[in-house]
């Protein structure tokens, strides 16, 4: 016998009187948004087909992305954002996991009506159990998402897919712009390595010796390189008549063209149980049918937490892939709709909080990430406060630093450094 179904009702139960008290109508407002479309009663006057799960993944999809952001302006202490969004996470997690269970269910002729209702019930269950988490984590100020998202056309503009298509969307901060530049290495010539003893003393020259308007040479970003050369990032550029520069050739540089990396996704959800192998062959038969013989390989696959039945795996693919694959949001592995994002990483030290260097190999002094103190950010015993960024601390102290250093949101320098790791990729 299926188990009596519950409901979002915001009157109290006797189980709520006895327990300590009714819950506050504000709570079940904010998060009647998140349940509406996955509540029980939909479910049971519905009839489950393939093409109406995959939908309920998407909008749970698009609910968690929405809390995540929510999170991120919540005035809640670290602690318990995290309760909230790992709560959420597990919710969303077992709904995958049983939706998965019965599209596997349905391919069978035999008692299909009475596996239906079973899953219902126990879908409906699960639903249930995660408004009443999200009632008891949210904060009563937080506003629902569809009152957020009221007004919103579900059909992109153009604009909108072109602007999409040219940013890069960054796990837990926003979107960064990804300019189309063409990197240039400038570099001493090894017979005048004694000339160039500094990446400065390259650029002086270079500066000197080359005239912008010459070339069409419209700088965005120039930085230092190894072997005392420079890094440029330019809008544009006449590369044949910079590289035959006879200029260049008697100040003893030499240019050369940087190429640029295949970009990396992130795909979140993927059963543990699968191979690099057949998650490559997944992603060709299930999302990729339409490209011959596409061009990806798994990289790294994350060891499994906490006895989860799913991981994290980081993915290369060519531009275009990639546009195809972050299309929907998602893609399908096994029996599982996984999200999927862009996957840009910053080698930042979790010590000293510079970049460069993993902190085990780290000689400078230990920074806080939280609060810039001279603790490591594991044990900083000042979460609940605000944060303070230890590295504009250090180089931007006219510039505001009510942030963490570990926050590429809201951190410049963070910011900046996520901009020229996202510069030296190839995203077409």
């Amino acid at each position: 016998m299926s188990k009596p179904e519950r409901t979002t009702d915001p009157s109290p139960t006797s189980a709520d009187t006895e327990g300590g008290g009714q819950r506050e109508n504000t709570n079940i407002n904010i998060t009647k948004g998140l349940t509406r479309t996955l509540s029980a009663a939909n479910l049971q006057n519905s009839v489950l087909n393939a093409s109406k799960v995959n939908a309920l993944r998407q909008s749970l999809n698009r609910h968690h992305d929405n809390v995540s952001r929510l999170l991120l302006t919540s005035k809640e202490n670290l602690e318990k954002r995290t309760q909230i969004d790992s709560a959420f996470r597990a919710c969303k997690e077992a709904f995958i996991e049983l939706s998965a269970a019965y599209l596997k269910m349905i391919e069978s002729d035999s008692q299909q009506v009475n596996i239906a209702e079973t899953v219902r019930s126990i879908v409906g269950d699960a639903l249930s159990d995660a408004h009443d988490k999200l009632t008891a984590s949210l904060s009563g100020n937080l506003q629902p998402i569809e009152q957020r998202n009221a007004g919103a056309s579900s059909v992109p503009s153009y604009a909108a897919v072109v602007s999409e298509q040219s940013c890069v969307r960054v796990a837990r901060g926003s979107s960064i712009e990804v300019p189309r530049t063409t990197n240039l290495i400038v570099i001493p010539k090894e017979n005048f390595s004694a000339k160039y003893k500094t990446s400065r003393e390259t650029r002086e020259v270079l500066q000197k010796t080359i005239k912008p308007s010459e070339y069409n040479l419209k700088v965005n970003r120039i930085t230092s390189a190894k072997n005392n050369g420079v890094r440029i990032e330019a809008l544009t550029v006449n590369l044949p008549k910079i590289k035959s520069s006879r200029e260049l050739e008697d100040a003893g540089l030499r240019l050369e063209q940087e190429g640029k990396i295949n970009p990396r996704l992130l795909i979140r959800g993927v059963p543990c149980t699968m191979s690099r192998e057949e998650i490559k062959e997944d992603l060709v038969t299930l999302n990729l049918k339409d490209h011959d013989a596409p061009e990806l390989k798994v990289v790294y696959i994350f060891p499994r937490k906490d006895n989860r039945r799913t991981t994290n795996c980081v993915i290369e693919v060519t531009p275009g892939i990639r546009t195809h694959l972050l299309k929907d949001r998602y893609i399908f592995l096994d029996y599982f709709a996984c999200e999927i994002t862009d996957y840009v990483r910053v080698l930042q030290c979790f010590k000293c909080l510079a970049f460069g260097h993993f902190a085990k190999d780290c000689r400078f002094t230990t920074i806080c990430g939280h609060c810039a103190g001279g603790h490591e950010t594991r044990n900083c015993t000042l979460r609940s406060g605000a944060p303070e960024c230890g590295n504009c601390k250090r180089w931007l102290p006219q510039a505001g630093r009510q942030h963490s250093a570990l926050d590429n949101k809201n951190c410049p320098i963070l910011r900046r450094r996520m901009s020229e790791r996202i510069s030296s990729i190839n995203y077409g």
